[in-house]
């Protein structure tokens, strides 16, 4: 029978089973809420996951947490899970001319570890896509 509230069908050949897709529905745990019934992962394990990195061997991390060592490898390299390791930092005006400044000199891999940030948040800063605001008339000390 439909339930208008949540716009599934439940169809069961065992009362078993309806009752408990009728309690998913009332507990707001059916996989239209979710996305999933039960995750495997969450920010905390992930985190352990990166930080494990060269430490642990990616077969012990997938074992470790009912994953593939595909799913660990992409965690690892900020493919799968990249949501959580988002870095918010603003940057001072002489910290975005320093950046631009020194293209071509230091690659955005070192500038990204100098300043704590991904790659592709010193490459935007150096393209011009962000801070575009930051006018780059002054010279700054490298």
């Amino acid at each position: 029978m439909p339930d208008d509230k949540v716009g599934i069908v439940i169809v069961s050949h065992s009362p078993d089973v309806a009752k408990g897709t009728a309690d998913m529905v009332r507990h707001g745990t059916t996989r239209r809420d979710t996305g999933r019934l039960k995750r495997k992962l969450d920010r905390e394990k992930v985190a352990y996951i990166r930080a494990a990195k060269g430490e642990k061997t990616i077969a012990d991390l997938a074992l470790m947490f009912g994953i593939t060592q595909r799913q660990v490898k992409k965690i690892q390299q900020g493919i799968s899970w990249s949501h959580t390791c988002r870095q918010e930092r603003v940057f001072t005006p002489d910290e975005i001319r320093k950046i631009r400044s020194l293209r071509g000199v230091k690659t955005q891999v070192a500038l990204a570890e100098e300043f704590g940030v991904l790659n592709s948040v010193i490459h935007k800063i150096q393209t011009g896509k962000t801070y575009v605001h930051v006018a780059p008339n002054r010279k700054v000390e490298q």
